[in-house]
């Protein structure tokens, strides 16, 4: 145990810098779009097809130790929609959520305690989510992803206008992925990421946005949602809370 490197602590490992440019981009795209001008929509007739893309900023809440060892990261969605009725669609959605550890990577030694400032965390993390270095030490995970297929039913509000809101209710399946990486302290190279993979699940989303037409066939949208995760191998409640930024294209119209 305790070979050259100091886990995902070490010096040169944080993405900090590139998280706070990504933030700065979901709002940049969203002041563009409540602040840009608009075009009268027409109120979409049934069998009218729409797809679109957003980025979503996620966290990840709850009891669950999922709830409590992950936080703040970017994910993304694409979104195809049809409408049955002029304010209803239905659609599919999928979705790529992601999550960073609170306390990413630390190193796990059976003779030595975690530092003093991750004491309070080692709690988190279960013996089954740990992955092994290079060198065969243990470490935590560093990211837990899920990829996510949800079918969802849209029920519009002020329909004809240019900006509409709208409720979503969602139901589908995700598959959970931790992802673990380390960096070497002397070369601070990360190394190729490990995977493993928990069991998969169910997922409900409930959900409310806006969308703002620049033109008849053209949307930004803007979004709030939250989803329950029935996550098997976890005791207590886990819930993700995504802001989304993004656009959707009106086929036909």
């Amino acid at each position: 145990m305790g070979g050259s490197h100091g886990g995902l602590g070490g010096p040169g490992f944080g993405s900090k810098h590139s998280r706070r440019e990504r933030r700065q981009m979901i709002w940049l795209i969203a002041l563009l779009i409540l602040l840009a001008p608009g075009a009268r929509a027409y109120e979409h007739k049934p069998d009218t097809p729409s797809f679109g893309f957003t980025i979503d900023y996620c966290n990840l809440l709850g009891s669950s130790d999922w709830g409590r060892a992950f936080s703040w990261e970017i994910g993304v969605a694409a979104k195809l929609r049809q409408y049955i009725a002029k304010n209803q669609a239905i659609g599919i959605t999928l979705e790529q959520q992601k999550f960073d550890a609170v306390h990413p990577g630390w190193l796990i030694e059976e003779q030595v305690q975690p530092p003093e400032e991750l004491r309070s965390a080692a709690h988190l993390v279960s013996r089954t989510w740990l992955g092994q270095d290079g060198e065969g030490d243990e470490v935590a995970p560093t990211s837990l992803q899920m990829q996510i297929l949800l079918v969802d039913y849209y029920l519009y509000f002020n329909r004809p206008e240019r900006n509409c809101p709208y409720v979503v209710l969602g139901f589908g399946g995700y598959r959970p992925e931790l992802l673990y990486e380390w960096a070497d302290e002397d070369s601070e190279q990360r190394s190729m990421p490990h995977v493993r993979y928990p069991k998969e699940g169910f997922i409900a989303r409930l959900g409310a946005g806006l969308e703002h037409f620049f033109s008849h066939g053209f949307a930004g949208e803007l979004g709030v949602n939250a989803c329950w995760i029935n996550a098997r191998d976890q005791s207590g409640t886990t819930v993700s809370v995504t802001a989304t930024a993004g656009f959707n294209i009106y086929v036909g119209i």
